[in-house]
């Protein structure tokens, strides 16, 4: 029932409103309906562009040198301080067995996404970090990156958009990533 005293246009304006917030209400969602998803920092080294779930993450930094290594495997690309320690920097594309960059387009200091667990810590070289996103697991198209052997467990897939999503767990236990050189 309407006011007598309420004229037809403010009838008219809240039945708008409430229209509006009908529309716009959402049921919640059940829990059928929520998508797991994995929470990444994202990062582009020349074109391609790259993530690794937080759980792993450990910092991000612009690093104000890189200290090239004579006679270390191709996807070290260098040696850095981070926090006060010596960090190892790691080339994804070597990594995956991929050709590794010449990355001319770093102007400044590279950035390095640090990763680490109990036993291990080592930085990821990227030319920019992008920021923080959450990519729903199902997105995730873990057979869409065609590599194998050890190389295949360190990609958990690519998403629709072409980011390589890395499996930060097996690349922090991965024994052929490290290095033992004596000079």
């Amino acid at each position: 029932m309407t006011n007598p005293t309420e004229t037809p246009k403010q009838t008219g304006v809240e039945e708008t409103l409430m229209a509006r917030a009908r529309a716009l209400a959402r049921p919640e969602a059940s829990a059928d309906e929520v998508r797991p998803s994995v929470a990444v920092v994202e990062f582009r080294l020349g074109p391609d562009r790259y993530a690794v779930g937080l759980e792993h993450l450990r910092g991000v930094f612009i690093a104000e040198t890189l200290a090239p290594l004579p006679g270390v495997p191709c996807f070290v690309h260098g040696i850095t301080l981070f926090r006060g320690n010596v960090l190892s920097v790691l080339d994804v594309p070597c990594i995956l067995g991929l050709e590794p960059g010449d990355h001319p387009s770093m102007q400044q200091g590279p950035a390095v996404v640090v990763l680490g667990n109990s036993s291990m810590t080592f930085g990821l070289l990227a030319e920019e970090v992008l920021g923080m996103r959450t990519v729903p697991e199902d997105e995730i198209q873990p057979q869409a990156l065609r590599l194998e052997g050890e190389r295949a467990a360190r990609v958990l897939g690519v998403t629709g958009d072409g980011m390589v999503v890395l499996n930060g767990a097996a690349l922090l236990e991965d024994p052929a990533l490290v290095v033992r050189v004596r000079y």
